[in-house]
């Protein structure tokens, strides 16, 4: 005896989430009618906002999500789920809102000005506290700079630095500045230290 299929409903709930500036993550749940066979997999399409045609992306998936590697940082997307049984492809669902490939972080806020002490004839101590406003992301270590003009001195990943070996006519520290580092760059510079 031979059973009929139909192809399945529309996958629903389509989301997108972990967004990054070249990656994104599609969710969705199954479709409410399989249309009388199991549903085999989904194929997940991604389109422009500003473009009117889909592509699809990826395999095909047999589970209920995907990451979709590969978008263009500041580009506006979005996408939508097609589920597939032996009867074939269904409709494919609603397309999801709308998302704007770009890190979950900004850039980060200046750390406090240097202070400088135990000045010697060859090195001095400078520290500093951390920027107030870290914009979504770790701080990973600091960039030091002194200026006759300004120089990178070193990169940190704590804030405190002794500096050694001056030469007599950079003891004076003549305006030192610090700027934090973090996965996504460099952040704004602190003002300049006090002089020592």
């Amino acid at each position: 005896m031979r059973v009929d299929t139909d192809v399945p409903s529309a996958p629903l709930d389509i989301q997108v989430g972990h967004v990054t500036r070249d990656s994104c993550t599609v969710t969705w749940s199954p479709p409410a009618s399989d249309g009388g066979s199991p549903v085999s997999g989904y194929h997940v399409e991604q389109r422009l906002i500003s473009r009117p045609s889909w592509v699809r992306v990826g395999p095909v998936v047999s589970g209920t999500s995907l990451r979709v590697p590969g978008l263009y940082d500041g580009q506006t997307y979005q996408f939508r789920v097609t589920a597939e049984t032996r009867a074939g492809l269904g409709d494919p669902s609603p397309a999801s809102a709308a998302v704007t490939a770009r890190d979950p972080w900004t850039r980060p806020g200046p750390p406090s000005m240097p202070q400088v002490s135990d000045v010697t004839k060859r090195s001095c101590r400078v520290s500093w506290l951390p920027p107030s406003d870290d914009g979504g992301d770790s701080i990973r270590g600091y960039v030091v700079e002194y200026k006759v003009s300004w120089r990178r001195f070193q990169v940190l990943t704590y804030r405190l630095l002794v500096v050694s070996y001056l030469q007599q006519w950079v003891a004076s520290w003549c305006c030192g500045r610090v700027s934090d580092l973090r996965s996504s760059g460099r952040g704004f510079e602190s003002w300049p230290g006090t002089t020592a």
